[in-house]
């Protein structure tokens, strides 16, 4: 373990940049998102937990909304307890509706068991998120152009 820490990799560049454009404020910033990242990834062994983690944090969505929405909201100086409130909003809401999603499903749960049920939404899922993925593809190539 401690040869795998000592490794330099993406989180010690990523620490080592915020702490020379961010000073020690930065550098600990980065450190602590480094931490809780090791610490998530930790509990990531149950299945259904590492499917919901991955597809959030992967959601271009999500990312936009804490890349491009949220800095419109705070700044460098706002306070912690103000910028948790902000950035707690969207999970909260997002859990909220999930929860909703999840005992109204535990309804129909019978029928969704059923094999030919699950195939057919795993073959109208699959497609719609490979096309959505190939549109944020296109759309940030056309940007960058």
């Amino acid at each position: 373990m401690l040869v795998i820490a000592l490794t330099p990799g993406a989180d010690t560049a990523v620490v080592l940049k915020n702490v020379v454009t961010g000073g020690r404020r930065g550098g600990l910033a980065s450190a602590s998102g480094v931490f809780s990242a090791s610490a998530l990834q930790a509990v990531l062994v149950r299945r259904g937990f590492a499917q919901g983690f991955i597809t959030n944090a992967t959601s271009p969505q999500i990312l936009l909304f804490y890349l491009a929405l949220l800095p419109q909201f705070v700044s460098a100086d706002t306070g912690m307890g103000y910028l948790l409130l902000w950035a707690m909003t969207l999970p909260v809401i997002g859990t909220a509706l999930l929860l909703i999603v999840v005992l109204l499903m535990g309804r129909v749960s019978r029928w969704l068991e059923r094999r030919s049920v699950r195939r057919s939404l795993d073959a109208l899922t699959g497609p719609i998120l490979g096309g959505l993925g190939i549109r944020v593809a296109a759309d940030a190539v056309q940007e960058a152009a």
